[in-house]
């Protein structure tokens, strides 16, 4: 899985509200769905999911997520467990 968002990043907006994603069939046995996710460029800007393969047998794909602090937002970057 590639992410576009880098840590550390911290911005004072609230993220959107995420898109709905249509996922599309699954290009073949053992890929794992990667959702789409919000980065922080100057402006918010969708980045939208994809079909990946998982890097060893029963690996899951913990997605990133904006953690609110008090007046900022800090990207937590996804990663496979």
């Amino acid at each position: 899985v590639r992410e576009r968002v880098r840590a550390p990043v911290v911005v004072t907006q609230r993220p959107p509200v995420a898109v709905r994603e249509v996922i599309p069939p699954s290009p073949g046995r053992g890929y794992v769905w990667a959702p789409g996710y919000w980065v922080w460029d100057g402006q918010w800007m969708w980045q939208a999911g994809h079909w990946t393969v998982p890097p060893r047998d029963r690996a899951t794909w913990e997605s990133g997520r904006w953690i609110e602090s008090p007046g900022e937002w800090y990207w937590q970057p996804g990663y496979w467990r």
